[in-house]
């Protein structure tokens, strides 16, 4: 299954705290409780970050946006904490978020996850 967005939207793909430190993920995965500091501090200011998985055919396409895609795929974006919806990917088991282009609060230039 492809997840397609439409309009101007954007899927998303959570970065988490385990995907990008092999020492946390192999640590939890032995049991050990972690406060996830990291995660606990992006709630509190209200962000989230995450992989542009996906643009849709009229993402950035509003004249306050002056016709330039300024983020691309592959890119690593915040965006609100609660903006948009969850979306699961049921044959791969993934969890993914579309949001509106207009909830991309900033560009993580040079972060590779």
């Amino acid at each position: 299954m492809v997840i397609e967005p439409a309009g101007n939207k954007i899927l998303i793909k959570r970065d988490k705290v385990e995907d990008h430190d092999p020492t946390y993920k192999a640590v939890k995965n032995a049991g050990l409780v972690i406060p996830e500091t990291e995660d606990h501090l992006r709630r509190q200011a209200g962000m989230d970050r995450g992989k542009v998985v996906a643009l849709g055919p009229s993402a950035f396409k509003d004249p306050y946006f002056l016709d330039t895609k300024w983020c691309e795929v592959g890119d690593f974006i915040i965006f609100p904490q609660y903006s948009g919806k969850a979306i699961k990917n049921h044959e791969s088991g993934e969890d993914f978020i579309l949001i509106n282009d207009a909830d991309v609060v900033a560009i993580l230039r040079g972060y590779n996850g």
